[in-house]
């Protein structure tokens, strides 16, 4: 099942992430749907792009995926039909819960990121 992971069980710590491919897997996406998502948001720039970052730079990948497929509204309307969501119950809760768009800003996509490098003060002055 989808699962939160710890990375971190330091005292008050907070730092866990999701097991998003799990997610999106329950929520019947296919890899093309997802690379196809994310670049009708102007998260990769094509489907070849996406499958690259997929296959060679999965973190930076399923971030994209967390912080935008998690957040769509057809994610949200998926949930219900996860394996053993609940009862029926929840179900019909659930129904009058009204998706809202998460308003979050965005990281600069991913291709168009550069290593940032610190900059060190050298001096070249000797005594």
């Amino acid at each position: 099942g989808a699962r939160l992971h710890r990375e971190h069980d330091l005292p008050g710590s907070t730092s866990s992430h999701l097991d998003v491919k799990n997610l999106v897997t329950l929520a019947g996406y296919k890899e093309t749907d997802i690379d196809l998502y994310l670049v009708s948001e102007g998260r990769f720039s094509s489907v070849e792009i996406a499958k690259q970052f997929r296959e060679n730079r999965p973190g930076t990948y399923w971030g994209e995926v967390q912080r935008n497929v998690l957040h769509s509204s057809d994610f949200f309307d998926r949930i219900s039909d996860f394996p053993g969501f609940g009862t029926s119950e929840d179900l019909e809760k659930m129904k009058s819960v009204p998706w809202a768009p998460r308003h979050q800003r965005q990281w600069t996509p991913p291709e168009e990121r550069r290593p940032s490098t610190p900059e060190f003060g050298v001096s070249n002055q000797s005594d």
